[in-house]
Formats: structure tokens, C-alpha cells, sequence
């Protein structure tokens, strides 16, 4: 693999938005990574092959077409296929624009994207940074922003297809973050029983209620760790946790590093 460019030390520390890596390869047979965390957002997308991404307990299978995220902070691990490795087009980007506007858009918990048709935009911004005529920063910038506009549309259409329970269970975990919910308070919210609810759920997500709710306290987690000063305690009742005991052991089974760590590990890079 080589790697076209890297941002050294800082991550443009003054920039919204800033080009951390940028490049392409084939991966060997059974070419695996596995990352207990990870310093910046990375988009890949598949144009040959086949490979596997597992992330948060989900596991998916991906081929030609499909893109996956690799979250800033998050521990992941994917590996190409043994008899049809995957090739890839990718871009890592950081600073303090990137988290915000992928909570804008509301894809700062959606890593998996089939079919999102985004290959043009992968290269424009391979072929960006090869142009040594192009700011590759803010080049970098407006395509990823359009990139965020057409993921964004795609998971609106998606969430459009999503039954009037699954909508309304979706609806009221977004805003449970700080609230303390059972598993009867969802269910009795969506008027379903909680183990009719949980099938639904997953069949039509990919992930269980539980785990949707844990999603979002996660990057609220991380959001909090990295921009505020409140203690490690504050947050764990902030996020409905009994205390901040288990608070760092869900947040390290999640990330893959302790909330100290990762505050430590991402004071300096807004």
C-alpha cells in the first residue's frame, strides 16, 4: 500500500477539517486489523473483493460497492476474504468540523453503508491530493461534506422504510441519552412486547434497542471526555450509569481503552 499523503504531528490543529491519510490497496489473503482504538475518522470503500468488518458485536460482510467507517476512538477489526481479497479506496480525516457535522447529519453511529454509491467522490478526493495545484485541506473539506450530504439522504430514505414502531422505539432512544429507560419503558413506548420489540428491532436495524441506546451514550461519552473537563463520575450519571466504576468498563469494552486514556489520548486533537 501506498499511502499518497499523511498530516504530520498536529492534525492542522487551527483547520475544521483536515486530510490525515489518503490512498488505495489490495489486500493479501486474510489480511487482518484489529485496532483497540483509532485516532481519527476513516472512510473506506470496497471496489473489488469481499472482506469482513465487525464493530460494537456486529458483524458484517462486506463486497464491490459497500463502505465502512472506522469512528475516531473506537476499537474495530476487519479482514479481507481468504480466497477474494478486498481492494479499497480510502481517506481519514480529523480536527474539531468532523465529529460535529457527523452528528449533524446524524451518522456518527451508522459505520456500515451497502451500496452507497460513492466511489466518484473516493476518487475526486484521491485524485485532490495527488494534484499538487489543489488546497488539499479545504478540497478535502467540500468533498467530504458532500460525501456527509449523500449518506445522509441515503439513511433518511432507509429510516423512511423502517416500520411506525421501529420509528417511534428510534425516536424515543434518541432522546433517552440522559434518561433512565427499561426495557419495559421501550417496549411500552412502541406498544410491543419487549421480546416482540427486540426481534423487530434487530431485524430491521441490525443491532438490538439496548444496543442502539448504548451507541449513543458511547459517543456522547466521547464527545463529553474530549471537549468538557467534568469528571469521569459526572459523566457516568450524566449517561444513567450506577457508577463510574461501571461507567469505565462498559466505556472500555466499547472503545477499547479507559475513559482517562482516551481523554488523555484526545485532549490535544480539536
Amino acid at each position: 500500500m501506498k499511502l499518497i499523503t499523511k498530516v504530520e504531528d498536529d492534525f492542522e490543529k487551527s483547520r475544521p477539517i483536515s486530510l490525515v491519510l489518503s490512498s488505495t490497496c489490495t489486500a493479501k489473503k486474510g489480511e487482518a486489523f484489529a485496532r483497540p482504538h483509532w485516532n481519527c475518522w476513516s472512510f473506506e470503500y470496497i471496489t473489488e473483493g469481499y472482506g469482513t468488518y465487525e464493530i460494537g458485536g456486529k458483524k458484517h460482510r462486506l463486497g464491490p460497492g459497500d463502505m465502512y467507517v472506522l469512528p475516531k476512538g473506537l476499537a474495530h477489526h476487519y479482514y479481507a476474504d481468504r480466497e477474494d481479497p478486498w481492494s479499497k479506496i480510502f481517506f481519514g480525516v480529523a480536527g474539531r468540523g468532523v465529529d460535529s457535522l457527523l452528528r449533524d447529519y446524524e451518522l456518527h453511529a451508522t459505520y456500515f453503508y451497502p451500496d452507497c454509491e460513492c466511489l466518484e467522490l473516493f476518487q475526486n478526493i484521491n485524485d485532490g491530493v495527488k494534484n499538487k495545484n489543489t488546497p488539499t485541506h479545504d478540497h478535502v473539506a467540500l468533498k467530504f461534506h458532500e460525501m456527509l450530504i449523500k449518506l445522509s439522504n441515503k439513511v433518511s430514505r432507509v429510516k423512511d422504510s423502517y416500520s411506525p414502531s421501529i420509528r417511534k422505539t428510534i425516536e424515543f432512544l434518541n432522546n433517552s441519552v440522559e434518561i433512565p429507560v427499561s426495557m419495559n419503558d421501550i417496549s411500552k413506548e412502541a406498544g410491543k412486547s419487549s421480546s416482540h420489540l427486540s426481534r423487530k428491532f434487530r431485524d430491521e436495524v441490525g443491532i438490538s434497542p439496548y444496543e442502539y441506546l448504548i451507541n449513543l451514550r458511547m459517543h456522547l461519552a466521547c464527545r463529553l471526555l474530549k471537549m468538557t473537563s467534568i469528571t469521569i463520575k459526572q459523566i457516568s450519571e450524566t449517561l444513567c450509569y450506577a457508577d463510574a466504576y461501571y461507567f469505565s468498563n462498559a466505556f472500555k469494552k466499547h472503545s477499547g481503552v479507559s475513559p482517562q486514556q482516551f481523554r488523555k489520548e484526545n485532549k490535544d486533537l480539536e
